[in-house]
């Protein structure tokens, strides 16, 4: 096949890939699309033709925006064109660009004035979650879906979905340095332009030296994870941009289970990453510092949310994911696949239980939409004597503990507001 030198294209000095290369027929031309990258200068698409597969051809640059190449050409039932061809987009990765195509004198035309559209005239659904990605309640009576990729390849006799039902298990099988050494990884993508996970874990089958959580999984990595040191356990953050696992952060953990959270933010390129850790799922804490995310080559993917433990000391520890819940937003319940909680449709506080109580009760309330709550506690006479709740909540399903310990037996009111929403009801305190 001969096929002239970048070079006499676009008089320059290029490097020319096979890779995602592609050979079309159309019209009774031979179409060859093949990606360079311009000495000190951005990926391009470049696109040949000739009449016969063996030449010879002739060439020109078919796109040279914002690194946007690498791909084919596909056409429409209703005779439009399109090239499907993908990104570097920074920390999140490799992502695809569907780009226009219009026909001239036989040559394809990529985009528009010679730069991809932001949006296409295409009807879609008004959705922001890509169908790569899932949340999951690891429900399953054998595998797992396809939205989940392992990071090396598994030792398939050391995880389970089976061994406990509705938890995903990994048990360690062997000694491990370190969180990207890890074999029984199991990831999902991240996207943007914002997303977070998050999961529940039961870490209460660790053994001395285990580590278990979730990563941001790339050469540049960060994860917020159980560390078990003897028979104490602690919430860690870890920060693996300086080619070091760094700990930037360590509290301690006296409960068998723990929710942990990593929201991502690529929004303008920000490429940062946030680490946090709940007690009950409902209060989160931060912990650690930031990730500076970067995508590199010599991991060749985006970044990855991981599930993972790893043994440093002894093998046989085991940890129970009981969810994986992920979102296109970083501070949000997930809007993924109806997997997490039920939205309530309005605000509501119903009633505490138990009632009449000695000395403690709970109090549930619904909040549908992102919202400063104020759940306060007043005796009979109207006098002010305590406040649970202050603070903006998620939807969902909340509960708040009151404990009235301190106060004499007796009738007592609660009330919630929330932006215009005001409801107040009684409880009964007998010692």
């Amino acid at each position: 096949m001969l096929i002239p030198n970048a070079s006499q294209i676009a008089g320059s000095s290029f490097y020319v890939s096979a890779e995602g290369s592609h050979i079309h027929k159309i019209n009774g031309k031979y179409y060859v699309f093949l990606i360079s990258w311009p000495a000190g200068s951005m990926r391009t698409e470049l696109v040949y033709r000739a009449d016969s597969l063996t030449g010879s051809y002739e060439g020109r640059i078919a796109l040279k925006d914002d690194g946007i190449a690498q791909g084919g050409l596909i056409d429409t039932p209703g005779g439009d064109w399109y090239a499907l061809l993908f990104q570097d987009h920074s920390s999140v990765g490799r992502i695809p660009y569907l780009v226009p195509v219009t026909w001239e004198e036989d040559w394809p035309v990529f985009g528009v004035d010679g730069q991809v559209p932001d949006d296409l005239d295409i009807p879609v659904k008004n959705d922001s979650i890509p169908g790569i990605v899932a949340s999951d309640e690891f429900d399953w009576d054998s595998g797992l879906p396809l939205v989940w990729q392992w990071n090396h390849n598994p030792d398939n006799e050391h995880w389970s979905v089976t061994e406990r039902p509705g938890f995903l298990r990994l048990t360690n099988a062997r000694i491990d340095s370190g969180f990207t050494e890890t074999q029984n990884t199991l990831t999902q993508r991240t996207f943007g332009p914002e997303c977070s996970s998050k999961v529940a874990v039961d870490v209460s089958n660790m053994k001395d030296g285990d580590v278990a959580g979730l990563g941001a999984l790339q050469e540049d990595y960060g994860f917020v994870a159980v560390k078990m040191s003897g028979t104490a356990r602690s919430v860690v953050m870890v920060n693996g941009s300086t080619g070091d696992a760094v700990e930037a952060g360590n509290i301690p953990l006296t409960q068998n289970s723990i929710f942990l959270k990593i929201a991502c933010d690529f929004k303008n390129k920000t490429d940062r990453a946030y680490f946090y850790y709940s007690l009950d799922g409902i209060e989160w804490e931060i912990i650690g510092n930031t990730l500076r995310m970067s995508y590199k080559l010599s991991h060749f993917m985006g970044y990855r949310f991981a599930l993972f433990n790893y043994a440093t000391k002894t093998t046989g520890g085991s940890v129970d994911f009981d969810f994986f819940r992920i979102n296109n937003s970083l501070t949000e319940p997930s809007a993924i696949n109806g997997t997490d909680e039920n939205i309530p449709t309005g605000f509501n506080i119903f009633e505490n239980y138990p009632n009449p109580f000695n000395p403690v009760t709970k109090i549930c309330y619904d909040v549908p939409k992102p919202a400063n709550v104020l759940i306060t506690v007043y005796d009979t006479t109207g006098r002010y004597v305590r406040t649970l709740v202050n603070k903006k909540n998620v939807p969902g399903n909340h509960t708040v503990t009151f404990n009235a310990s301190s106060l004499a037996s007796g009738s007592y009111l609660y009330r919630m507001k929330a932006g215009n929403f005001r409801q107040t009801r009684h409880m009964m305190f007998i010692k």
